[in-house]
């Protein structure tokens, strides 16, 4: 198995502890440390790859190709989006599968749109802020986590993410 845009591992590990052989593979290289530090910490065999899906080529064909949490929607362009689907396509046995989840225009546009969304508990706050652009048909989502510190229980440590994701339209 191979694990396309696995970024933490949560999934490739996971896989790994019910006997997988499974490669994670991922644009971002903070990630991956990150991925490799938890199969380390769980005593986990996982390779990981840093590699761009659009240019994808395994050492070897695997049977399966996973694609969690909205992968093939970071993917800019036509052209980019169709590389990748043939490097993937290359990269899996005949008669492979590829299972991957991932956001809709609709959705995009309709559900997430131009949105704020706050959640909080004891532990982690979270301030969700999205935009939509019709005319790139992309959405922006700024995330802001305020996590509670170990040491110092009255503190929260701030983090930030910026992710772009872009709609695709299914070829017919």
């Amino acid at each position: 198995i191979a694990d396309l845009a696995c970024g933490t591992g949560n999934i490739t590990n996971a896989l790994a502890q019910r006997g997988y052989d499974v490669i994670g593979v991922d644009l971002s290289q903070p990630m991956l440390s990150i991925a490799q530090d938890k199969a380390y910490e769980a005593h986990l065999k996982v390779r990981y790859l840093l590699q761009d899906l659009v240019t994808l080529k395994l050492h070897k064909p695997v049977d399966l190709l996973t694609m969690i949490n909205d992968g093939i929607n970071y993917i800019e362009g036509e052209t980019r989006l169709k590389s990748a689907f043939e490097h993937m396509a290359g990269a899996l046995v005949a008669g492979g599968l590829l299972l991957m989840e991932f956001s809709t225009p609709y959705k995009l546009e309709h559900v997430l749109g131009n949105t704020t969304i706050a959640e909080s508990d004891e532990e982690i706050s979270m301030i969700w802020e999205n935009a939509y652009d019709q005319g790139s048909r992309t959405q922006t989502m700024h995330l802001t986590f305020f996590l509670k510190c170990e040491d110092q229980p009255n503190l929260y440590e701030r983090f930030e993410e910026t992710h772009v994701q872009h709609a695709h339209e299914a070829a017919v």
